[in-house]
């Protein structure tokens, strides 16, 4: 629906019609374009759903306006899509918007450069406590009504008809069989059990089978490792997870009653794994088991997104005036171009004069 009303919206004619429309209904807010919807890329999908979501108004008053003015083929794509924007679209758009919304501020986190599991598996608990309580409480879906209902008063929006729901007859019920009777259900109850909980229970068990403390023996031995979590320095999570890396279950298990006891003498106020491993440097070498399993979990990877960011950059290096490149040249510039914020910290006056040292009979002058 909304790709096909992107798509009528971009012709030349109905877009001239668009820009006009939304100065005369937008007047002081800045120009807005609806976007496409890209396969790839969900940022870009909550960027269209917000964008359609403000600008509603308008595409309704211009799509009337079609309807009633044009003629022909333009006007029966007009009144075509109008028919499928009523309250039951608008009440979508608002849930589709908020949840990904709450997703894309998780997926962003997770794609940042200086992420450890800690962070990601404590993130991933909030959203799931923000998405379990929009699902328990009543609150948000009655918020979701309200705004619908008010988005279709302002714009003279039609409400959904109400639509029929097949139920099994009484006399069938000890029977099994492929087809139901026929009952009319109305179409905000209809969308809380078809639509808005199977989502939200969707979008939870994906979280909890990615993130689950109890089934993913990293992030369980990450917590353990962190400080201000539950099962901080806890023995019942690091030895399955010092098994997983082949640490001596013996020696951890006295490490980490001499951590404990540092740590009360010490009296810090931790609150992260680089506050942690600050502190414990100095003692490396007398708890060697857990300064192997922080170091592996300071540096894990938790997405994939830097190895896309160097795939990324192969476009941007090797271009088609530089397709004769070597491999080696290929590499070499890749890894400056990755690691670009690392070379522009180099000091470039250095690597002229070592190569002035290395060629003092080039033709070239340096200096």
């Amino acid at each position: 629906m909304m790709e096909r009303l992107y798509c009528f919206l971009s012709t030349s004619v109905v877009h001239r019609l668009w820009i006009v429309k939304k100065k005369k209904i937008y007047s002081k807010e800045q120009p807005l374009e609806l976007q496409q919807l890209s396969d790839t890329r969900w940022s870009c999908r909550v960027s269209s759903c917000k964008a359609l979501l403000n600008r509603i108004g308008a595409v309704v008053s211009l799509l009337t306006e079609i309807k009633n003015q044009d003629s022909g083929k333009r006007a029966v794509e007009a009144t075509g899509i109008l028919f499928l924007i009523d309250k039951d679209f608008v009440r979508m758009l608002y849930f589709i918007t908020d949840i990904l919304t709450i997703t894309k501020r998780f997926s962003d986190f997770l794609q940042s450069e200086n992420l450890d599991l800690a962070a990601a598996s404590d993130m991933s608990l909030v959203v799931m406590e923000e998405l379990q309580e929009k699902r328990e409480g009543g609150n948000a879906f009655e918020e979701l009504e309200r705004n619908a209902a008010k988005c279709c008063a302002n714009w003279k929006i039609p409400a959904t008809e109400n639509k029929r729901r097949k139920k099994l007859p009484q006399w069938l019920k000890n029977y099994v069989v492929t087809e139901k009777g026929i009952t009319t259900e109305q179409p905000e109850s209809s969308f809380r059990t078809d639509i808005f909980l199977p989502i939200l229970d969707c979008l939870l068990l994906e979280l909890k089978r990615r993130f689950n403390s109890e089934t993913s023996i990293i992030v369980s031995g990450v917590q353990s490792l962190k400080p201000g979590s539950k099962s901080f320095l806890d023995m019942t999570e690091i030895p399955s997870v010092g098994k997983l890396f082949h640490c001596n279950s013996e020696f951890l298990k006295y490490e980490v009653h001499q951590l404990k006891r540092l740590l009360q003498h010490k009296n810090l106020g931790l609150s992260s794994m680089r506050e942690l491993e600050v502190v414990f440097h100095p003692y490396h070498e007398a708890f060697p088991e857990i300064h192997k399993l922080l170091r592996i979990f300071m540096t894990v990877p938790v997405a994939t997104a830097q190895a896309e960011r160097s795939f990324s950059k192969l476009r941007v290096v090797k271009t088609y005036l530089r397709s004769r490149m070597s491999s080696q040249r290929l590499s070499n510039l890749a890894i400056l171009s990755i690691e670009q914020h690392r070379a522009n910290c180099l000091n470039m006056d250095l690597f002229v004069d070592e190569f002035a040292a290395v060629h003092s009979n080039s033709r070239i002058k340096l200096y």
